[in-house]
């Protein structure tokens, strides 16, 4: 049961990344990143991955230390019960997004139809470009969150 939703969920933010890359010209970038690099496809594409992970787990601290200090704020604050449930709700978006940046850094899976190299290539093409979208998705939501939270902490400062 909990597998099945875990790939339910995993189909839907494929499906939604690709709507993202839609407008991507990833030949193009290939062919210029392959005349800077002089290296294959594959080490670009596992060079993307290994970038793409270090910028999510990065981003994965970020949250966790948000967390912490959100929790921290909705247990000081007693007088003003809308601040402390828009902390909780901005804690509880904070708890999604490490979700989603543990997703984007999750090891990558063999598949059944992975059988030649070409395959395994284009495979690792897809996941790049997945993870990419992804991460732009999570960094541009933590942005809005932290903002918000900036905010409500401000608020709760002053008021």
């Amino acid at each position: 049961m909990i597998s099945h939703f875990i790939a339910s969920v995993d189909q839907a933010l494929l499906t939604f990344s690709k709507w993202r890359a839609r407008n991507v010209d990833e030949e193009r970038f290939d062919e210029l990143s392959m005349k800077a690099r002089h290296a294959s496809r594959g080490e670009i594409y596992f060079a993307f991955l290994v970038a793409v992970d270090a910028k999510s787990q990065a981003l994965l601290t970020h949250i966790s230390i948000m967390i912490a200090f959100s929790i921290v704020l909705f247990e000081s604050i007693k007088s003003n019960v809308i601040l402390k449930y828009l902390v909780g709700i901005e804690a509880l978006a904070y708890v999604l997004l490490a979700c989603l940046c543990l997703r984007i850094i999750r090891v990558l899976s063999p598949r059944l139809a992975v059988r030649t190299p070409k395959d395994y290539q284009s495979a690792l093409k897809a996941e790049v470009v997945f993870r990419r979208e992804l991460y732009e998705v999570a960094l541009n939501l933590v942005m809005i969150v932290t903002v918000l939270f900036a905010v409500t902490f401000a608020l709760n400062v002053f008021l």
